[in-house]
């Protein structure tokens, strides 16, 4: 039995074992079942990748936000102004015709990731894994709502974010064609764009909302234009909860106040609910791997700092009683 656990470790999906000496029949075909269902999934996933190739600047797929940051660094000095949005609702506006356009994939794959359960999504959780939290809820029922309608797909499910992406990438080398002047990148469905002089806004905002408009649907064009953000590009600028600014030639970053606050909540909730060793350790390795992608913050490194004291103090209390 501890072996299967070892394994179901390493699987991406929130799949949720205990320990125990011996199982039922039940217990074993929901052990099996799971396995079939990730071992599809992980396929679903391997056959959009392989046949699906996103751009080199979609960071959220190619490098993540190291990449992106070198790309900063190279283009951000010579930019005019910069041009910030995120596409509304996206996995529940997105339209089932731009998937199956974007993916060349046989029915069966297509068919996973248009139809795959609302549930896949990993449970926005109040500290204990499986408690779904309204936010998740209000995002599934928006899901099983869209879906109804043509558009929608599975948050969470092994194809989603590739089929999101490959739409996404058709948005912005339209851009790039359409507009003079503009570098285009995007991580996940936040999107940015560096431009050479302001003039070029205008031409970029419509084809932008052309675009989204295509792939995603009218309704969404008002809330888009809300989330749109024009800074001159010598001017700090938000982008995925950091701040960026360059100055000199270095790029200086400042996480997001939200970032912090709603992280030390989750953590916090975490360790009034821990219960055993095993908990503080995993809330432990979160403070860890949260602060290893934010050094460049001081203030996450205070609060990271005091969240790890905070666990420690906790375990060996439990340990001791």
């Amino acid at each position: 039995m501890s072996n299967q656990i070892n394994m179901w470790a390493k699987c991406s999906e929130p799949v949720h074992l205990r320990k125990t000496d011996s199982y039922s029949e039940k217990e074993r075909f929901h052990y099996s079942f799971k396995l079939i269902e990730s071992t599809r999934n992980a396929l679903v996933k391997k056959v959009c990748e392989a046949a699906c190739e996103t751009l080199p600047t979609q960071f959220a797929s190619k490098g993540g936000s190291p990449e992106f940051e070198a790309w900063l660094i190279k283009y951000l000095p010579s930019a005019k102004f910069v041009f910030t949005t995120d596409i509304p609702n996206c996995f529940n506006g997105i339209l089932f015709g731009s998937v199956l356009n974007g993916l060349p994939l046989p029915g069966p794959v297509l068919e996973r990731v248009l139809k795959d359960t609302r549930l896949r999504a990993k449970p926005l959780i109040n500290g204990k894994v499986g408690i779904l939290s309204e936010e998740l809820l209000l995002s599934i029922k928006q899901s099983v709502e869209a879906s109804s309608s043509g558009r929608g797909i599975p948050i969470g499910a092994a194809g989603s974010a590739i089929a999101a992406e490959i739409v996404i990438k058709g948005i912005l080398q339209a851009i790039a064609a359409e507009t003079h002047g503009v570098r285009c990148a995007a991580h996940a469905d936040n999107l940015i764009f560096l431009a050479d002089d302001k003039k070029a806004i205008p031409s970029l905002i419509k084809v932008l909302h052309n675009q989204v408009s295509m792939h995603f649907g009218t309704d969404v064009t008002d809330e888009l234009a809300r989330r749109n953000t024009i800074t001159p590009a010598d001017d700090e600028f938000l982008f995925c909860g950091i701040h960026y600014c360059s100055k000199e030639g270095q790029l200086i970053k400042r996480l997001e106040e939200k970032r912090l606050y709603d992280f030390a909540v989750k953590i916090d909730v975490g360790i009034d609910e821990a219960v055993s060793v095993d908990d503080f350790d995993k809330l432990a390795l979160r403070v860890k791997g949260w602060l290893r992608s934010r050094q460049f913050s001081l203030k996450a490194i205070g609060v990271g700092a005091d969240l790890m004291q905070e666990i420690g103090m906790r375990k060996a209390q439990l340990s001791s009683s």
